[in-house]
């Protein structure tokens, strides 16, 4: 992105100037450049070119300002009414003050007590009064130079005013409270009004409503008004104490339903609620009622299958019920069943192989055809997954069936589909490490024609094009077997996968295609 350079022309009445009038020659210039806080890449630079005829109006208007301030000492109530000066004015004369306090060239020669005094009545001692963040910062600053005995103090009643607002970015012990003094700033009667005026949006208001309302020794204690107002703005950790004390009836009816909805509400950003939520509706799988029992299982099975912190958790939780699943006499419901706990032990799930490696031995031994293929199906996912006993019992199952047919190298016509590869598989991560090269698979395929098992026979080929290609063949490739081998396992070579990097990827042409086999070219990186 190109970065645009701004140059403008200004007449310089930005406020503070401070700066003496310079002996200049009318034919000099001064260029500033500021630097913007922003990115480079987001803004414009701007450049300020200033000339003697724009130093010396600016400070004319300056002295100017600064005198107007000075005759209004005797009367600041007329001097900040309407027909007095505007207050950004008298924000300016009274940094001029203070700036020749410190003699600094071009500041006012007027007391700088003064200065103190006009910014003392601009920001004012209410703290929930609006006013601009500079003349908070400003006055904060003048305290800060002149030490006096009172400015410590101001300085933090002016910080407790922006905390109040959300406006407060330093640290919480410069505020100098207790967590006592803190509540009862808070709970007072004008600092209450503002904050329940902020909206159902402020969340820094709402936090320091919900704490009043719920901490024990605010002025403010009310757990039922606290409870309505959590629920009412969803407050994250605030909403989990209040549906803790709901669970338990501690301060507040025990209500269940509503701790539940509480917690639903919260949790897509408050991790403890999530497992709060698991537990519940674990506490419900072995309700007498149907109903209940499978509410409460179609909601743990939806947290387990998202990508969230409590899916381990909500998966250990079903185990029990997905194992008395697999002997259920509805069989579409146990192989439901089955899959679940297959897809559990890809994710690691502890015990979830073990639960599933019975059902799938006993399908193998005595079921019908159609019940030994999901069962080999549920059995190469275990082994997929890495599990040992599952390798065992495919073991045993290759010996009842005759042991291995050898196939030798597939040819195109085994292949279901002829597709297995597209551009969009090369892996990513191998483009970016320019890695191309050729694999080469033996797998083994069960009687229905899928991948049960499938392994490198060259294991120096890069791990990442080896591993991409395993996953592919386990998830898309279907072989047809010979008729004359029903319920045989069949050893079978694969093709060549060569992954060859693109041209654009590369400065010299691509590398040959290897006779026979079935080319990956990468797609071009921009």
């Amino acid at each position: 992105m190109m970065v645009k350079l701004l140059v403008s022309l200004m007449i310089l009445v930005a406020f503070p100037v401070w700066a003496a009038e310079p002996e200049l020659q009318p034919d000099n210039t001064i260029v500033v450049g500021h630097r913007r806080a922003e990115s480079m890449m987001d803004v414009p630079i701007s450049v300020t070119v200033i000339t003697a005829e724009d130093l010396r109006k600016s400070s004319r208007e300056n002295r100017k300002r600064c005198k107007q301030a000075w005759k209004g000492r005797k009367n600041l109530d007329a001097l900040f009414g309407a027909d007095g000066m505007a207050h950004d004015e008298i924000a300016r004369a009274a940094n001029s003050m203070w700036q020749g306090m410190r003699r600094v060239r071009g500041g006012c020669k007027q007391p700088s007590v003064y200065a103190l005094i006009l910014m003392e009545r601009l920001v004012g001692p209410d703290p929930v009064a609006h006013l601009p963040r500079n003349y908070a910062d400003t006055l904060i600053d003048f305290h800060r130079s002149a030490k006096r005995p009172e400015s410590l103090a101001r300085i933090r009643d002016i910080n407790r005013g922006q905390w109040l607002r959300g406006a407060y970015y330093g640290k919480a012990e410069d505020l100098g409270w207790t967590e006592e003094e803190q509540l009862a700033f808070v709970s007072r009667d004008d600092v209450w009004k503002f904050l329940n005026a902020q909206g159902p949006q402020a969340w820094h208001a709402n936090d320091l409503i919900a704490q009043a309302y719920l901490t024990p020794g605010s002025p403010r204690f009310d757990l039922a008004k606290g409870a309505d107002f959590v629920e009412q703005t969803g407050h994250t950790i605030l909403g989990v104490t209040v549906a803790k004390r709901l669970l338990a009836g501690d301060g507040l009816p025990k209500d269940a339903v509503r701790a539940e909805r509480m917690l639903a509400k919260i949790a897509p950003r408050a991790l403890d609620a999530q497992f709060m939520l698991v537990e519940l509706a674990s506490s419900r799988l072995n309700s007498a009622d149907p109903a209940v029992r499978d509410a409460a299982f179609a909601q743990l099975s939806d947290i387990a299958s998202a990508n969230a912190q409590n899916a381990p958790t909500a998966r250990t939780a079903l185990l029990p019920l997905l194992t008395a699943r697999l002997k259920s006499k509805d069989d579409k419901q146990a192989v439901e069943a089955a899959q679940t706990l297959a897809t559990y032990a890809e994710a690691k799930t502890p015990g979830a192989a073990a639960a599933l490696l019975p059902w799938i031995d006993h399908r193998l031994k005595r079921g019908t055809d159609a019940q030994r293929w999901d069962g080999r199906y549920a059995l190469s996912r275990l082994m997929r997954a890495g599990d040992a006993q599952a390798r065992t019992l495919f073991e045993t199952d290759l010996k009842r069936t005759g042991g291995l047919v050898d196939l030798g190298v597939a040819t195109p016509e085994m292949l279901r589909n002829r597709t297995l590869f597209t551009t969009n598989d090369y892996p990513p991560s191998a483009i970016r490490q320019e890695e191309e090269g050729i694999v080469r698979l033996s797998l083994i395929v069960g009687p229905d024609g899928r991948v049960i098992d499938a392994a490198s026979v060259e294991p120096d080929t890069t791990p990442t094009l080896v591993a991409e290609t395993i996953r592919i063949v386990w998830r898309r490739a279907k072989f047809n077997l010979p008729a004359n081998m029903p319920g045989r396992y069949a050893k079978v070579r694969l093709p060549d996968v060569q992954w060859r990097l693109a041209e654009c990827m590369k400065d010299a042409r691509p590398t040959p295609a290897a006779p026979g086999a079935t080319v990956v070219d990468s797609y071009c990186r921009n």
